[in-house]
């Protein structure tokens, strides 16, 4: 149902009040097949940031939650925003290394944890909490009522370091830490209108209209917390939380729960497909089917397309509290594929050489960009936080593209890029070419040392061997490609490790290699 325009209100939580009162029975949440409406969802804040506040949990201050995309952790979130304290979501998969080093940058005043049947999760987060000096994990139960129970045992909240009051003046909202695949994760401090801002740019391009919302990200990503959830407040939709991606089940979720708004990444729809048994007939209740966070290959946008009256893609980043651009209504298959669309309203976006300056349309460098959903900056690190930003207040995205009719073309990342022969290479354009030979699901393009050439490029390619064979590609590549961006070799592989985040593993596959 489309829906008149709506504000755009100071606070996240602010839609939570405005849905809750103007639709008190419509589905907020869908959990473990158990619906919540926005009376309940919001009396459920309500009661556990009373509890936040008993606790002293106030401006500045952060609460972890160690869980997975569920109603505990949106309530969470939003008890926590409600009070002016500072979120912090940590995925169960985390180690108990990355925990305990998330754990003691961040210093959270409260570290609950979901309860699982095992117990094995509770048992790491008091290890890493241990090592970090922060207090005891609460265990909490799923459900309306489990968080705010499990405070109410609280008697007292950890202790009050040197960064709150300083983070309470900044409007943060919530800390994202990044993936730390070039480094040790550092923690994004995401401001409470950049959150707003970017979920009401992604509640506008859907047309405001309300529905069911398909939520399985992991809740430490931005992707998570704000392209989905945030989202779906926004527009007053419900979420249908997954607690871990499954095709097939996923699959019948969309089907039984009449989901409208589907937001994967690639390699999830890859696997609707190929495990999930996705047809168009399950799609019939989706309007709006969007991705990210890496391409999405030609014959994917064309099959959905078919069946969704609106598909759109996006480019962002945790430092821009998510989305940086966005593909318009209406975009046809050749800019879907080949770009990530134009900058979003009240967004600033450039592209610079080396010497910080703007290059000519269609040349390629680096994306910057400025406007209120940048972020804050890397929490307890000034240096790193210097560093993100060029003169004049631009954060580098450390991403290359070029601006081709209004919309940005993605090259690939400054620590991707390779040179063969001297010749600058980069490698999402290779893997494009290779994506569009039929068989080819999936490829990656990695730079290795080279005796002759410096660097040359290794393309590792998702396929069926029985149809898509190593030659086969070398031929397609020379056929497409200047000579210093062919491949030097090409394995074709069953799979491809991927991150949390649906994006290809690149030191891993790096790491495979011989030397």
């Amino acid at each position: 149902m489309q829906t008149p325009a709506l504000p755009l209100l100071s606070s996240i939580v602010e839609y939570l009040d405005l849905h809750a009162s103007i639709a008190p029975s419509r589905a907020a949440v869908v959990d473990g097949g158990r619906t919540t409406t926005y009376a309940e969802l919001r009396d459920a804040v309500d009661a556990t940031a009373a509890e936040l506040a008993r606790l002293n949990v106030s401006a500045g201050r952060r609460v972890s939650f160690a869980g997975t995309p569920g109603l505990s952790f949106w309530i969470c979130f939003l008890a926590t925003v409600r009070v002016g304290a500072v979120w912090l979501g940590l995925n169960p998969k985390y180690s108990t290394r990355e925990l305990a080093h998330v754990l003691s940058d961040a210093k959270p005043t409260l570290v609950l944890a979901q309860s699982s049947a095992d117990g094995e999760l509770s048992r790491r987060l008091a290890l890493a909490s241990a090592v970090a000096g922060t207090g005891d994990p609460i265990e909490c139960d799923a459900g309306l009522a489990g968080i705010c129970t499990a405070l109410q045992s609280a008697a007292h909240a950890g202790s009050v370091d040197e960064q709150t009051h300083a983070l309470g003046r900044l409007d943060a909202c919530l800390i994202v830490y990044t993936s730390g695949t070039t480094g040790a994760p550092k923690g994004a401090v995401i401001t409470g209108r950049g959150l707003v801002e970017n979920a009401w740019w992604f509640a506008r391009r859907c047309g405001f209209e309300t529905g069911q919302t398909l939520a399985n990200l992991p809740i430490n990503h931005i992707g998570c917390v704000g392209d989905v959830c945030a989202t779906s407040l926004v527009l007053g939709s419900g979420l249908v939380f997954m607690d871990h991606f499954d095709a097939r089940r996923a699959t019948e979720l969309i089907r039984q729960q009449q989901v409208t708004w589907l937001p994967q990444v690639p390699a999830q729809y890859q696997l609707l497909l190929s495990e999930g048994g996705l047809l168009n007939s399950d799609l019939q209740s989706v309007r709006h089917l969007a991705w990210g966070g890496a391409a999405m290959p030609r014959r994917l946008i064309e099959q959905f397309a078919a069946a969704v009256p609106d598909v759109f893609n996006s480019y962002g980043l945790t430092e821009c509290s998510g989305t940086i651009t966005l593909s318009a209504p209406g975009a046809d298959i050749d800019t879907l594929a080949d770009t990530v669309g134009g900058p979003v309203e009240a967004s600033r976006l450039r592209i610079v050489d080396g010497q910080g300056e703007p290059v000519h349309a269609g040349d390629a460098g680096e994306i910057q960009i400025r406007g209120p959903h940048v972020f804050a900056g890397y929490f307890n690190n000034l240096e790193a936080t210097r560093d993100a930003f060029a003169e004049g207040g631009w954060l580098r995205t450390g991403d290359l593209g070029a601006m081709v009719d209004g919309n940005v073309r993605l090259i690939g990342r400054n620590t991707d890029m390779f040179k063969s022969g001297g010749y600058n290479v980069y490698p999402r354009e290779v893997e494009s070419v290779i994506e569009r030979l039929p068989g080819v699901e999936l490829c990656a393009v990695v730079g290795i040392r080279d005796d002759l050439w410096g660097e040359v490029g290794v393309a590792f390619v998702k396929a069926d061997p029985t149809f898509v064979t190593q030659e086969r590609l070398l031929t397609w590549c020379a056929d497409h490609l200047a000579r210093f961006k062919v491949p030097k070799r090409v394995l074709i592989r069953d799979s491809l490790p991927l991150l949390p985040v649906g994006k290809v593993d690149r030191q891993s596959l790096r790491a495979g290699l011989d030397p």
